[in-house]
């Protein structure tokens, strides 16, 4: 499956008044885990490369909330993933429950039509006045359909 998630990614220099956001798609089966360790290395480097701006503050406590955030968005996703397991083997099961459904009207019609033409059938040899033997009809029977 195409579906998706989105990983926000926030940066802000407060006391600039400057912010950006950036959207990602991420889809099914996508390696969060591999992509957030990768966001982490990324700002690491980032802030080694600029070493006269800008330093990293806390590194453990980064690592920890990268840890948090990683573990909350991969138990999202598989909670999401088997939420879409769910609705795909409900919609087999109702779809299953369809073909059923039409079965067991086709045989219900199929013997309904084989009754009323015995029916008339009878009303001619009566009119005739001749003797009419019905055939036994069972098209539908509830214990065979009944799966």
């Amino acid at each position: 499956m195409t579906l998706n998630t989105e990983l926000v990614f926030h940066v802000e220099v407060p006391v600039v008044g400057s912010s950006a956001t950036l959207r990602f798609s991420l889809f099914t089966g996508a390696d969060v885990n591999g992509i957030m360790c990768r966001i982490g290395t990324l700002l690491r480097d980032v802030a080694s490369e600029f070493p006269k701006e800008m330093c990293l503050v806390s590194p453990d406590c980064t690592e920890l909330h990268l840890q948090h955030l990683r573990s909350t968005a991969l138990a999202g996703l598989q909670a999401w993933e088997s939420k879409l397991q769910e609705a795909a083997e409900a919609r087999q099961k109702s779809e299953k429950a369809v073909l059923h459904m039409t079965e067991m009207r086709e045989a219900y019609f199929k013997e309904l039509n084989q009754l009323r033409e015995q029916l008339y059938q009878k009303q001619r040899a009566d009119e005739k006045g001749e003797a009419y033997n019905p055939l036994d009809v069972v098209h539908f029977d509830p214990k065979i359909h009944n799966r």
